[in-house]
């Protein structure tokens, strides 16, 4: 195998360039979905740039683009030592995870592009004040501002106009996966997952509640539940690494969180299970951040680098109102956010789900159930998610409440679902919720109007 030039460190990533080149030589049809937004000159590493030259000449002739015919054109023209030789080419195929995330590598590639730009611009701009001789100020910023205007227009994501026949093909494709039993992403929570048919690439789910209700135990139940075949990434802006582990550990093992932090208390069983669900949790497709109030560019960067080396199916972020975006005040910020989380899910072809706090007009109300309108500045989000549940628990608020483990969850946005209610039961101490079973559901269905019929019956008192 001819030896690959070794490079010193810069601003790009061996992953992601090796998945684009390797997913369009395992599957063809992936140049369709890539042609247009990367070049040649995007590739840091030089074999790199070549081989996908050799590719780009053949597919826009109209040529097959199969690995043999690659290789023999690379070899005709004496080239095919300097992409590291037919072992090497092999290799990229086999790396290969999947290469329907070969937009979301290609978009990798083409963003540390723009970033070596972006680099040799200021260095450019720098020698430009440096030797500025008799020029003004204001020439120099002019020259500045085409340098970085040329660089603004290079950052947008480049999509590009797709034909009805491509989208007639794709559509009836997926609606033939479908018949064969193919759906959205499922979470575990049947009675969820059959309002909304499975969550869609693409798709930003919400779901908000006051502290308290079980967002979080949510989040471990949906990421524990999907982690077991598929790859989950959770930014956990809140909570530690080590707490969200020991929840995921808790449910897993059916073992108390509060004797888990008291591990001398533990029974002999009770270590056995725990042993166990380590090694479980240690098995899981499961990525965890931890970044505090994490920068919105952050998780970006983070998921797409993470989707280059495996397939991605679910990103989770606990909560919206801790991502950092840009803006001149909250709205704006949170606005940022929201299409920000909305965007990255359309990217990676995958759903988001993101936690969000309501605000605390919910406990001034009689009824605490919570409304759209709860949500902290809640315009942005409204408009950006495709999915809303507000989550509520009676026996919060009333411990008198003979099923206080009951979690509402009212579906009020749904794009392609119906809207409806979930019921789940949630169990704080091993941070796990999952769907009640229909007669319990029928007995607080019942118990509910029952409450709200003699609330409405109780006569007023003057005071």
């Amino acid at each position: 195998m001819a030896s690959v030039e070794r490079l010193p460190t810069a601003l790009h990533s061996l992953d992601a360039e090796q998945a684009v080149l390797g997913s369009i030589l395992l599957e063809p049809q992936a140049w369709a979905l890539i042609a247009g937004k990367v070049t040649d000159a995007d590739f840091y590493r030089p074999e790199h740039r070549i081989l996908f030259a050799a590719i780009a000449r053949r597919a826009f002739a109209g040529e097959s683009i199969e690995p043999i015919a690659v290789l023999e054109d690379l070899d005709r023209a004496g080239q095919l030592a300097k992409c590291g030789g037919r072992d090497y080419i092999a290799s990229l195929i086999e790396r290969v995870v999947s290469p329907k995330n070969v937009e979301a590598y290609a978009a990798v590639v083409r963003d540390y592009s723009t970033l070596r730009r972006l680099r040799r611009t200021g260095e450019e701009i720098v020698r430009l004040v440096d030797k500025q001789g008799t020029r003004s100020a204001a020439d120099l910023v002019a020259d500045a501002s085409r340098m970085v205007a040329a660089l603004t227009e290079r950052a947008r994501t480049a999509y590009g106009l797709i034909d009805a026949e491509t989208l007639a093909r794709e559509f009836f494709d997926d609606l033939d996966r479908r018949r064969d039993g193919d759906t959205g992403l499922m979470l575990g929570l049947p009675d969820f997952d059959r309002l909304t048919n499975g969550l869609e690439a693409g798709d930003l789910v919400v779901l908000a509640g006051r502290p308290g209700m079980g967002k979080t135990a949510l989040l471990v139940s949906i990421a524990a539940h999907v982690s077991r075949d598929r790859g989950v990434a959770v930014f956990s802006a809140e909570m530690p690494k080590e707490q969200l582990m020991r929840r995921c550990v808790s449910l897993l093992a059916t073992v108390d969180q509060a004797r888990l932090r008291r591990a001398s208390m533990l029974t002999d069983d009770e270590w056995a299970a725990v042993g166990e669900a380590i090694v479980k949790i240690g098995r899981r497709h499961l990525w965890i951040d931890e970044y505090p109030s994490p920068p919105l560019a952050h998780i970006r960067a983070e998921s797409l680098a993470l989707a280059s080396r495996v397939e991605l199916a679910l990103v989770m972020v606990d909560y919206a109102q801790l991502v950092r975006g840009e803006g001149h005040n909250r709205y704006e910020q949170l606005r940022d956010v929201a299409y920000g989380l909305k965007d990255l899910a359309k990217e990676l072809r995958v759903p988001v789900i993101a936690l969000a706090q309501l605000n605390r007009d919910v406990e001034r109300r009689e009824d605490k159930r919570p409304r759209m309108a709860d949500l902290r500045d809640s315009g942005a989000i409204e408009e950006a998610a495709d999915i809303i549940g507000l989550l509520y628990r009676e026996g919060y608020y009333d411990p008198s409440f003979h099923m206080p483990y009951v979690l509402e969850c009212q579906i009020e946005k749904n794009r392609n679902g119906e809207l409806g209610e979930c019921l789940w039961h949630f169990s704080g101490p091993y941070s796990r919720v999952f769907t009640l079973d229909r007669i319990s559901a029928e007995d607080y269905r019942r118990e509910r109007a029952q409450r709200g019929r003699a609330a409405r019956q109780s006569p007023e008192v003057d005071f």
